[in-house]
C-alpha cells in the first residue's frame, strides 16, 4: 500500500546514507519487517500511524536543514524575523505569551518527542473512547509551535498537522470518535489542496492565472 511505498523510499534513502551516519546494517531489514504481512504498521492504529509519521517527517526535516545549512530548523522563524503577526481572533496577551522564546521553544523542541511518545502509546489501540491527555498535549504543543512559526514566517506547512491533532484530541467528547477524526482528516486534505488553487484564482483572477504572466 501507499505507506509501504513511502517507507521503502525512506529505507532506500537511509541505506544510501548509512556510510555517512553509521546506521546499522540491520536497519534495512528492520524497516522492511515493519511493513511485512502482519508487520508493525499493519497492527498499528490509525492514530499511531499519524503521530509516528508526523514525528518522523519533522525529525527528518530538522536533520535535512541542519545537515544542509547548519541552521536549527525549529528556531528558523526566530532568526528570520523579529516581527510576529497576530491573528485577529487571537487574544493579544495570550499571543505574546505563546510567541515568547521560552514558551515557543518548549513547544518546538517538545513536539517531536511528544509525537513519538503518542505513537508508542497509541500503538495497538484500535479505538479511543475517552479524551486522551496525551493527545491534548500533542495538540497544544502543535498549536504553540505552528503559531510561533507561522506568525513569523507566514508558513502554512503544518496547518494540516494542527487541524488533525485537534481532531484526534476531541475524540471522546460527545459522540466524536476515531472514525470521525479520520473522515475529517480526509476532508481536510481535499480542502487544503483545493483551497491552494482557489486562492490563486481569487487573488490573480481566473483569466490571468490560467494564461500566466504575459508581460
Amino acid at each position: 500500500h501507499f505507506s509501504g511505498v513511502l517507507w521503502s523510499l525512506l529505507a532506500a534513502m537511509l541505506e544510501l546514507l548509512a556510510p555517512l551516519f553509521f546506521f546499522p546494517e540491520s536497519l534495512q531489514g528492520l524497516m522492511n519487517a515493519a511493513f511485512s504481512a502482519d508487520g508493525l504498521l499493519d497492527r498499528a492504529s490509525p492514530a499511531a500511524v499519524f503521530y509516528g509519521w508526523q514525528g518522523l517527517t519533522l525529525l527528518l526535516l530538522w536533520l535535512a536543514v541542519f545537515v544542509g545549512s547548519g541552521v536549527d530548523f525549529l528556531r528558523l522563524g526566530e532568526k528570520l524575523s523579529n516581527t510576529a503577526l497576530r491573528p485577529s481572533w487571537f487574544h493579544r496577551r495570550l499571543f505574546l505569551l505563546v510567541v515568547r522564546p521560552p514558551v515557543y521553544r518548549i513547544c518546538a523542541y517538545g513536539l517531536v518527542p511528544a509525537l513519538i511518545w503518542a505513537a508508542r502509546v497509541e500503538y495497538g489501540l484500535k479505538r479511543q473512547t475517552v479524551v486522551s491527555p496525551l493527545r491534548l498535549l500533542v495538540a497544544a504543543l502543535t498549536t504553540g509551535f505552528q503559531l510561533g512559526d507561522s506568525a513569523r514566517t507566514t508558513s502554512h506547512r503544518d496547518y494540516l498537522m494542527l487541524y488533525n491533532s485537534w481532531s484526534l484530541a476531541l475524540v471522546g467528547v460527545g459522540s466524536w470518535d476515531d472514525n470521525c477524526a479520520q473522515a475529517v482528516g480526509l476532508g481536510l486534505c481535499f480542502w487544503y489542496i483545493l483551497s491552494s488553487g482557489v486562492s490563486k484564482v481569487v487573488l490573480g483572477g481566473a483569466a490571468a492565472w490560467g494564461h500566466g504572466d504575459e508581460t
